[in-house]
């Protein structure tokens, strides 16, 4: 399991399975792996394509725009709730 702490990353960026953030912004559209953990962290539209997160992420905290959660493709935005388990659907 990564941990990755602070910083900018994207347009364009994928992150793998289970990685943890802490702290960082991310410019879509980037990519995540299932069981992702975000902690304090931005996922911030800068183009049309929206992020996607896969399943079973976690996040607390932070604002989310422009982004999908899981299989089932659906799109969130607004500020970040604290969130475990099964994948996020707004």
């Amino acid at each position: 399991m990564a941990v990755i702490q602070g910083g900018s990353y994207g347009p364009g960026d994928s992150f793998p399975d289970g990685t943890v953030f802490i702290g960082c912004t991310f410019y879509s559209s980037c990519t995540f792996g299932d069981g992702c953990v975000f902690i304090d962290c931005n996922l911030v539209k800068k183009k049309k394509t929206p992020h996607s997160v896969g399943n079973g992420a976690s996040m607390s905290g932070g604002f989310v725009e422009n982004t999908v959660f899981g299989d089932g493709g659906t799109e969130q935005e607004g500020e970040a709730i604290t969130r475990q388990g099964p994948p996020m659907q707004g």
